[in-house]
């Protein structure tokens, strides 16, 4: 009698106590999945990023080899200068945005470096 209502009593704590429980471990689920996605959606833009920035590089390099050819084959004060001006010009904003797109990336990298320990240990 008093030891079976003390039981009951025990009992009945621990099931609020493993109310309380399945509660916050369903609102840890619910933030760890919403953690998952932007992890996710991270990742995937890094991996755009560095792909965009593998064909600006690209682009530049192949710009300035085609600049360098043609300053090579033409005489100054040809028609040409405004259009080189102009390439340079291009070549500067180019330059910038793959600056730019650096500074992005190593941002990325910072605010999140546990993805990337995690995707070395997945690979």
């Amino acid at each position: 009698s008093i030891e079976a209502s003390t039981a009951i009593d025990d009992v009945n704590a621990a099931n609020a106590k493993v109310s309380a429980l399945e509660t916050r471990m369903a609102r840890a689920e619910k933030h760890l999945i919403k953690l998952w996605e932007e992890n996710c959606a991270m990742r995937d833009t890094l991996k755009k990023k560095k792909k965009e920035k593998r064909l600006l590089v690209k682009e530049v390099r192949n710009l300035l080899t085609a600049g360098s050819k043609r300053l090579n084959g033409c005489p100054e004060g040809s028609p040409t200068d405004s259009v080189e001006l102009e390439e340079r010009q291009l070549m500067l904003e180019l330059e910038e945005h793959v600056r730019m797109s650096v500074r992005l990336h190593e941002q990325i990298l910072t605010i999140n470096p546990e993805s990337q320990s995690r995707k070395g240990e997945r690979d």
